[in-house]
């Protein structure tokens, strides 16, 4: 694989040469200055990128750092490094983010190093994603190009054609290129995607404990019934309420049951039981724990949001969260029927003497 690639932006090539020439016997370095930075970046497919704060001589210089940054955030986000002889913090909260680093320029590179060996191994990781994903979209490509070229004559509609059964072509492969079995926690989206409440989210009480399962509300409304801006949006969400393992396990009839027995039991295998859905752990985020369908909230949807009692956690992927309607449905739709004598039918199906207690 090749190596990775670094780029510098800097008005000033001369500032930051002796880093070039440190990271050159690893990565792929090229420099750059602030000017047409989004074309750069396209260019350069960076993997770390190290940027500047000023352009010019203190103190007459302006502030290109923060609009570079935003490039990289929101356009092609890989590990940054601001490297500047003036990296003071700033009121921008993205700059917490763990791919990112301050360093003061210096004669001593040590703090360069540093930052920059940290920052590798998630831009490797970054770099083997985007290379798979990339392979996965040219395989799509591949497959669908044939269809679209048999079936369209007008440019537009071809291009738009290829993209978008590409597209979704390529989710399927990429759900079905699994590394072997799926982990538990894969049912999770997280952090959950786009702003609308979604069936199947997990929410938490703001103030509660990540690991108290108590804090937590899984969201029963269907999603077509909470997107923004649509006429009849219901304001009131149906949630059902989490439980600890413990509880759950009783109420699904499985109290104080051994691992093989809930195996055998096929509990997670169904994925729900008697209104009771486990859910697996999110680690640091979501604790093992199960909804109880049965145990029921109405949130307003005010109440849910970044400044809000509730925050969204995660989203529950497909088909997991078929499964969550389907546990909900065989609870809430379940037909009540008076009881019966059944002894006569049970001889009508299977003759035989019927045993008391078998």
């Amino acid at each position: 694989m090749s190596r990775l690639k670094m780029l510098f932006i800097d008005d000033d090539e001369n500032s930051v040469r002796s880093a070039m020439k440190w990271a050159d016997s690893s990565f792929q370095c090229a420099c750059v200055s602030f000017r047409n930075i989004e074309s750069a970046l396209d260019n350069h497919q960076p993997h770390i990128a190290i940027v500047d704060r000023m352009e010019g001589i203190p103190p007459n210089g302006t502030d290109q750092g923060s609009p570079t940054f935003d490039v990289i955030w929101n356009h092609r986000f890989c590990p940054v490094i601001i490297y500047s002889a003036f990296p003071e913090e700033d009121d921008d909260s993205r700059k917490a983010h763990p791919f990112v680093r301050r360093v003061k320029k210096a004669a001593d590179l040590q703090e360069f190093k540093t930052a920059v060996e940290c920052l590798a191994s998630h831009a490797k990781v970054l770099q083997d994603a985007e290379q798979h994903i990339r392979q996965q979209f040219a395989v799509a490509m591949r497959e669908v190009a044939p269809y679209a070229s048999s079936v369209c004559t007008d440019p537009t509609e071809y291009n738009d054609t290829v993209t978008r059964h590409g597209r979704r072509r390529m989710a399927a492969l990429m759900d079905e290129l699994t590394l072997g079995a799926l982990s538990i926690w894969e049912q999770y989206i997280y952090p959950p995607i786009g702003t609308d409440i979604k069936l199947g989210d997990i929410l938490k009480l703001k103030n509660g404990s990540p690991d108290d399962p108590s804090a937590f509300r899984i969201v029963l409304t269907p999603s077509c019934d909470m997107v923004a801006g649509q006429s009849g949006r219901t304001e009131t969400i149906l949630v059902a309420c989490c439980v600890p393992n413990e509880t759950g396990l009783k109420a699904a009839g499985l109290p104080a049951a051994k691992a093989a027995k809930i195996i055998d039991s096929h509990f997670l295998s169904t994925g729900h039981r008697d209104g009771i859905l486990p859910l697996p752990p999110l680690k640091g985020r979501i604790p093992s724990m199960m909804a109880d369908l049965k145990k029921l909230e109405l949130l307003p949807r005010s109440d849910i949001g970044e400044t809000k009692p509730y925050e969204r956690v995660a989203s529950i992927d497909s088909p997991f969260r078929e499964l969550v309607a389907w546990a909900y449905l065989s609870v809430a739709c379940r037909p009540g029927v008076p009881n019966r004598d059944l002894e006569p039918w049970a001889a009508e199906i299977a003759p035989g003497k019927l045993q008391k207690g078998s």
